[in-house]
């Protein structure tokens, strides 16, 4: 309740819609003093006018007149009004008990005041009193502006600026995406703001729904939102070649470009019965780690390498053997969480001469999750894997391709429980029903809708036919050819977001008879995103294939100091062919800048002399 008065102490007193009209009559000043006398008062009466709220965006708005003693009459003509007119069709409303209303209709926003007529007679203490009523029909506006559209910390601010006074704000009052509210704080009137903590990097949305709060007219907000973006990592994409039986088994893996960023052999520079590899993170350090297992000729030995160090992980789950230490068809070997803990899960299936049997081992501490066989027991051909979530429910599924002589059957596994998943998707031909000369598989979302399409590529025998088939409906959603359409070596698959646009990318390699020559397509398009060879032109021996995107913390990174070269590198000797390698020696880098500097700076020496010889000094 709002009220004005010049003299004496303000009462309340809410405007009714009832009443009686006052009579257009007027008491003389002499004869209202003379009433008074006889009455015993020597005051004149006092008029408190007051309205229901200073601040409103109801008309029209209803003044009340509240006089100390009884008046014989007033008149609208004894009114004025700035910033409205006067209804005059209901004109003025006597309560009863001194008191009377008055409507009047806002011309615009704004204030609106009644005052008295100071001339009006008998009433000489009310001369100047007034109300004023603000009239406010506009929704208050509210900006969520970050103060930092891009932050490398998960710590947010965003400032929140109402247009106007407002009756309240909570924490609660907002709904925060990839972010937890930490606080909210008023700085003035006007302005807010709000503290969040990012759950992980990426966009951060703050919305504030409509009609959440109100302002001191009862005007209440529409929806308005404010959002900052997380960026603590650099992204890094990385594919990873496996070489294919012939030469040393040597793990490469390379940047986007196809720029060598390391190697190392897994098993040794004298094994030569290829290594393949798979990818995925399975400490749950954020950081791609290489899953290796060995080709034909070697035993069921799985190891697992950081990519950016080429060190082997810590822990049993980085060097095991997945079968019988005496089996030597070799393994293939897939990445997935398939129990949604945050560790990627090794898969594990035997090669030509094994059986079709696949294992699953958990990422976080090396227990077999499962094992069940893919195809019958009798069959002999081998079993590629891949990982990837088909049903879209938050846990990776096993994807099988059955080798040579299995026809290209593709089946999809629950990870966990071993059985075949359900629809049509789950199992079925690849190719057509003449094709036995086995299939690769991979998995990944190219069209992202939540599910990680199958990816298949012929073995050895077809041409480099790739196809994928979309998760929900089993539809062909590209088809075509990576290489010459008259080659016949086979392709081996991979998908792996390479870009980081939320979609999964196709990685392809040549397989035997084929040169080193790997491409990477974008998922939807198919535009080329890599194409490199990843070794000799001549290397026709064929290579394995997986890919991933590293994300590199930005606080760690930094430029090298120029003093930084002066400095002789011990990396300068792992450019040296390594006699005897064992399977713990580490991975040899591909040599930085600073070396050559080095070279060139131990040069200095003969430089000087040289110039000294000539006379020059510098």
């Amino acid at each position: 309740m709002s009220r004005n008065s010049f003299l004496g102490s303000h009462r309340s007193s809410r405007s009714r819609n009832s009443g009686t009209s006052q009579p257009q009559t007027r008491l003389g000043l002499e004869q209202l003093e003379a009433r008074n006398m006889l009455d015993g008062l020597s005051l004149l009466p006092v008029l408190d006018i007051t309205t229901e709220e200073p601040v409103t965006n109801d008309a029209p708005i209803t003044f009340t007149l509240e006089f100390s003693d009884s008046i014989l009459g007033i008149n609208l003509t004894d009114l004025n009004v700035l910033g409205g007119l006067l209804n005059e069709d209901l004109g003025i409303l006597n309560l009863g008990e001194n008191t009377y209303t008055v409507q009047v209709l806002p011309s615009g926003e704004g204030d609106v005041t009644l005052s008295v007529d100071s001339l009006l007679g008998g009433i000489l203490d009310i001369v100047g009193d007034t109300e004023t009523v603000v009239y406010d029909i506009t929704d208050p506006l509210v900006s969520i502006v970050p103060t930092e559209l891009i932050s490398d910390d998960l710590e947010l601010i965003f400032d929140i600026e109402v247009s106007e006074e407002i009756l309240g704000l909570d924490l609660s009052d907002f709904t925060i995406l990839n972010g937890i509210g930490e606080d909210l704080i008023q700085v003035d009137t006007n302005l807010f703001q709000l503290h969040v903590t990012a759950l992980h990097e990426g966009i951060v949305s703050v919305e504030l729904a409509t009609d959440t709060i109100v302002d001191l007219a009862g005007n209440v907000n529409v929806l308005s939102s404010g959002s900052a973006t997380v960026d603590q990592f650099d992204e890094q994409p990385i594919i990873v070649s496996g070489s294919d039986a012939g030469g040393p088994a040597e793990v490469t893996v390379f940047d986007e470009s196809g720029n060598e960023l390391l190697s190392f052999m897994p098993y040794g520079e004298g094994f030569t019965g290829g290594v393949r590899v798979a990818t995925g993170d399975i400490n749950g350090d954020g950081t791609v780690d290489i899953v290796t297992a060995p080709g034909s000729g070697g035993g069921p030995h799985i190891r697992v390498f950081d990519s950016s160090t080429g060190e082997q992980l810590d822990g049993a789950m980085a060097n095991f053997m997945a079968y019988d230490p005496n089996f030597t068809g070799g393994i293939y070997v897939g990445v997935g969480d398939v129990n949604n803990d945050g560790h990627d899960d090794v898969i594990t299936a035997a090669g030509a001469g094994g059986g079709p049997h696949v294992k699953v081992f958990s990422g976080a501490d090396g227990s077999m999750l499962s094992e069940f066989y893919a195809y019958d027991p009798g069959f002999l051909g081998g079993v590629r894997v891949a990982a990837g979530d088909i049903d879209g429910d938050g846990h990776d599924d096993i994807i099988t391709g059955a080798g040579p002589g299995g026809g290209p059957h593709v089946r999809v596994f629950d990870g966990v429980t071993s059985q075949q998943k359900e629809g049509e998707i789950a199992n079925f031909m690849a190719y057509g029903p003449g094709f036995f000369i086995g299939v690769y598989v991979a998995a990944g979302d190219v069209n992202g809708d939540g599910r990680d399409d199958i990816i298949t590529g012929p073995d050895t025998g077809g041409g480099p036919h790739i196809l994928a088939f979309d998760a929900a409906t089993g539809d062909i959603i590209h088809n075509f050819y990576a290489y010459d359409p008259n080659f016949k070596g086979g392709v081996r698959v991979a998908a792996a977001d390479l870009n980081n646009d939320g979609l999964a990318d196709i990685i392809t390699a040549p397989g035997t008879t084929g040169g080193p020559h790997v491409r990477a397509l974008h998922g939807e398009t198919l535009a080329d995103l890599a194409d490199f060879y990843a070794d000799s032109p001549t290397m026709t021996d064929g290579i394995f294939i997986a890919g991933g995107l590293n994300f590199i913390p930005k606080a760690e990174q930094s430029s090298a100091p120029l003093s930084a070269p002066l400095v002789q590198s011990d990396d300068s000797s792992s450019e040296e062919v390594v006699e005897d390698q064992n399977v713990n020696d580490p991975a040899s880098a591909k040599k930085d800048w600073w070396d050559d500097f080095d070279a060139l700076f131990e040069s200095t020496e003969s430089i000087d002399e040289l110039f000294s010889g000539l006379g020059i000094s510098y």
